[in-house]
């Protein structure tokens, strides 16, 4: 569950290119397709796409709060994981409530500019979730950044933007390519610092140098 849009960000960039493609109608195929989604229409979105992107900013605007968890456990077996904890109290908060995984995240930073890096947080995140699973993204964009989240504590790390470069470039092919070239860096960097496990890396940890 993604925790970083009750509103979205003042974003100069998208604001002086009058872009927000969800309003057009664009990159909806996982709401328009939905069933339960369509059942909620009073025509399908082929036939009417203004009102289906009405209804799509009317859902997408209901703000879930802590309270919700509960409700939300009750729907399904499915592990459920909060994405975009990026402090220490949200951790405790979210193990209490019975969460299956965090994800230390500030999703690229693409809603607020200015704030904490999501690096910088991870230590205290990790710290307050105790036995229950952290991972992370944001702003990965090495194998050596790779490294380096885990030895801070990160259970998995996420690879958001080189992935889509990749994909962007040559289609399956070219994420396929990046994703070796991280692996094969962070494998690398593993083997010139003497770590020659995942778990030797967590073992030496890493501290923060400002």
């Amino acid at each position: 569950m993604t925790l970083d849009t009750w509103v979205t960000g003042w974003r100069p960039r998208d604001l002086n290119a009058g872009n927000f493609p969800q309003l057009r109608g664009a990159v909806l195929a996982n709401y328009f397709s939905d069933p339960v989604f369509r059942k909620m229409l009073a025509k399908p979105p082929e036939a009417d796409p203004a009102a289906a992107v009405m209804a799509w900013a009317t859902t997408f605007g209901k703000v879930l709060t802590w309270d919700d968890i509960g409700w939300l456990r009750g729907l399904t077996k499915l592990p459920i994981v909060l994405k975009g904890i990026c402090h220490p109290d949200d951790a405790r908060r979210a193990v209490d409530a019975g969460v299956d995984a965090i994800f230390c995240s500030n999703h690229g930073g693409r809603q607020a500019n200015g704030g904490i890096a999501a690096i910088d947080m991870l230590p205290d995140v990790v710290a307050a979730a105790g036995e229950v699973p952290v991972l992370f993204d944001s702003g990965v964009r090495s194998g050596t950044d790779m490294v380096k989240v885990l030895a801070l504590g990160a259970r998995a790390v996420g690879v958001g933007r080189p992935f889509v470069y990749g994909l962007a470039l040559d289609g399956a092919e070219g994420a396929v390519h990046v994703l070796r070239c991280l692996l094969a860096e962070a494998d690398l960097l593993m083997a010139v610092n003497g770590w020659p496990t995942i778990a030797d890396v967590r073992a030496a940890g890493a501290v923060r140098v400002r």
